[in-house]
């Protein structure tokens, strides 16, 4: 088109070699717009209903089991409790919940800080059987007690598996615990099943006024142990594919907290770089090399984030009780960027235990500490590279020039600034070698602005720092 017009052949092709990359992030006026009108309605919302837009929210990504428990943090952080299943509070999805919720009666201006999950989202309870129980909830008002809901849920699809998965989840947790419920499903089941028979063959009606002759109309229950904290969360993530309650890492999280990397604090910019990770193991895939050994790959997760692990031969037969699901989990190794997706190649790892927890953070965070030494032994830096002379000119760095490397208090001020700016741009030292300066790329890397630049003149000097 553009040579017929009489425009030179090379001067388009250079023309579309502007426009091509733009196609990849660029659109139209009017489809701007639209996106801009979307983006005030949501920002609307999110500040004027919070609480029915994070519902709206999870309702429609509540498939991706990933996005979930982000979104669930973003409630705490905004003071709304997202709690499990309940029979007499949830609805199919996820609910805004009231004072009128129980009772099916809408509460005019009340503000409510709380979603309950959606019955559907439980495993084993499917959408017939969500359908028939919030109908009779509708209709005949909230379920008093376990032996109510028996009367009243008379349907195939309420069976063994459909009633453990309601009780695991906590859904019966206002009318009986949960651990008393499962000692007893056998006996429940039975009781409905003997309330069909008498409704089957029409004893209600015609024993109704002979008491002793009556069909059974309350149930017993044996005492049974409570369900303890683990056992809960082992059947939330079974069931409802998350933890909600509460997250298995939680119990170790703080105590690791100067041992690990956060895995949401994870990015490309430490590919290649040592780490120490820690989280819960969700999943296992064993896989057969060429050599006809075991590795593993293992996803591990904490509260916002999960990560693969690479687990090769050596390491799998040094650490074999380490891996099953369920179980917590510390590692080092390197963090791989291989095909864009982050990794870690672990070369240690230990099963977590809580009456051994300070012991294993300890161990962890000696392997952080020797590894940011550097060689003169003055500065707690992450790992340097003295063979590579980078050049300069290709590259976004933030250049400090140490006239005096001996300098230990100078040094240790200039760590801690660096620390405290955390980012993408890496860090060259230009130290005195000889009759000029040697360039030493560090393991620093951060958010070069005017700040952090102002900051480590005021110790350097003004012409050191570029």
């Amino acid at each position: 088109g553009c040579v017929k017009n009489k425009i030179d052949a090379d001067l388009a092709r250079e023309i579309f070699a502007f426009i091509e990359p733009f196609a990849g992030y660029g659109f139209n006026r009017s489809h701007a717009a639209c996106y801009a009108l979307v983006g005030y309605q949501t920002a609307y919302l999110k500040a004027n209903y919070p609480t029915e837009f994070m519902a709206a929210l999870m309702t429609a990504d509540q498939e991706d089991i990933e996005r979930v428990p982000i979104m669930i943090d973003e409630c705490r952080g905004m003071g709304i409790e997202v709690l499990p299943p309940d029979i007499n509070e949830s609805f199919a999805n996820f609910t805004v919940v009231t004072s009128g919720t129980s009772t099916n009666k809408i509460v005019a201006d009340n503000i409510s800080k709380t979603i309950r999950f959606g019955l559907r989202a439980i495993k084993n309870v499917g959408a017939h059987i969500t359908e028939i129980i919030i109908k009779e909830r509708k209709d005949n008002g909230p379920y008093k007690d376990i032996a109510d809901f028996l009367q009243r849920i008379q349907d195939k699809d309420l069976n063994k598996k459909s009633m453990e998965s309601l009780a695991k989840v906590g859904a019966f947790d206002k009318l009986e615990e949960r651990g008393k419920l499962l000692a007893n499903m056998d006996k429940m089941l039975e009781y409905s099943r003997n309330l069909t028979n008498a409704r089957n063959s029409g004893q209600d009606s015609l024993f109704s006024t002979v008491p002793e002759l009556a069909v059974q109309t309350t149930i017993t229950l044996d005492d049974a142990a409570q369900a303890d904290k683990r056992e809960i969360l082992v059947w939330e993530k079974e069931l409802l594919g998350l933890y909600i309650s509460d997250h298995p890492f939680n119990e170790y999280e703080k105590s690791l907290s100067n041992s690990i990397v956060k895995l949401n604090n994870l990015n490309v910019s430490s590919a290649g770089d040592p780490v120490n990770v820690a989280g819960i193991i969700s999943t296992i895939k064993k896989i057969v090399t060429k050599n006809n050994e075991n590795m593993l790959f293992v996803k591990i997760e904490d509260r916002l984030a999960n990560i693969e692990l690479l687990i090769f031969p050596r390491l799998l037969k040094e650490t074999e009780g380490v891996w099953q699901e369920g179980n917590g989990v510390i590692c080092r190794g390197k963090l791989s960027n291989k095909d864009n997706e982050l990794k870690v190649l672990c070369d240690k790892a230990e099963k977590l235990e809580s009456e051994k927890i300070k012991k294993i953070a300890a161990r962890f965070f000696k392997m952080n500490k020797a590894q940011h030494r550097n060689d003169s032994g003055n500065v707690s830096a992450p790992p340097v590279n003295l063979q590579y002379q980078p050049n300069p000119s290709t590259q976004q760095f933030l250049k400090l020039k140490i006239q005096d490397i001996n300098n230990s208090e100078a040094l240790n001020e200039i760590k801690k600034i660096l620390a405290k700016h955390k980012g993408g741009n890496k860090v060259l030292f230009y130290v005195p070698k000889g009759s000029g300066l040697q360039v030493i790329e560090t393991g620093f890397k951060v958010d070069k602005n005017n700040g952090l630049v102002e900051k480590l003149k005021m110790i350097l000097g003004e012409d050191s720092v570029k």
